[in-house]
């Protein structure tokens, strides 16, 4: 995977990546934002513009066993490749009614007994020896996973997944 990220897009550039046969983009959503991966140099450099928003209080999540859905996968280049998958926190919700997430990440080396391999085999996806595998395909699987409650040094308090806890949990 050489995806490289690229700044914010705007919309028809992502309509045109989306429509295109030979799709060398991936598309990514936030909030307030759209955003494209793109293994192309020319268009990274054109999507220069960025907005700076101000930042959000937010109430942590309950530390302990939470159950959800994958609601995104993505990758992530630093500071290193990771693997970025966000599971919804069923029992909590946004403001607009959308569940709260969190992210679980895993280093993005995919062999037998990797990080990553061991978490796709607690989801019950099986990737052979030399198959590759589309992310997309695990968005939308049932989980169950825990997480425990960090406080960081400026004084805030930040909910961790326990990676090694996100399972596939039956409906």
């Amino acid at each position: 995977m050489k995806w490289k990220p690229c700044i914010q897009a705007d919309k028809e550039r992502l309509k045109r990546a989306s429509n295109h046969k030979d799709q060398k983009s991936i598309m990514g959503f936030t909030k307030d934002s759209l955003f494209m991966f793109t293994k192309n140099k020319q268009e990274k450099e054109k999507m220069t513009k960025m907005t700076k928003k101000e930042g959000k209080e937010f109430e942590p999540i309950e530390e302990g066993k939470h159950e959800g859905f994958i609601v995104d996968v993505k990758l992530r280049e630093k500071p290193y490749a990771y693997i970025d998958i966000y599971l919804s926190v069923e029992e909590m919700k946004k403001e607009d009614g959308s569940p709260l997430t969190v992210k679980a990440s895993y280093p993005a080396n995919l062999v037998e007994g990797s990080y990553l391999d061991q978490a796709l085999l607690r989801l019950e996806y099986q990737v052979s020896v030399g198959c590759e595998f589309d992310t997309d395909e695990l968005k939308g699987i049932p989980v169950s996973y825990q997480t425990m409650n960090n406080e960081s040094d400026d004084g805030k308090v930040y909910a961790n997944v326990i990676n090694k806890t996100v399972k596939r949990r039956p409906i």
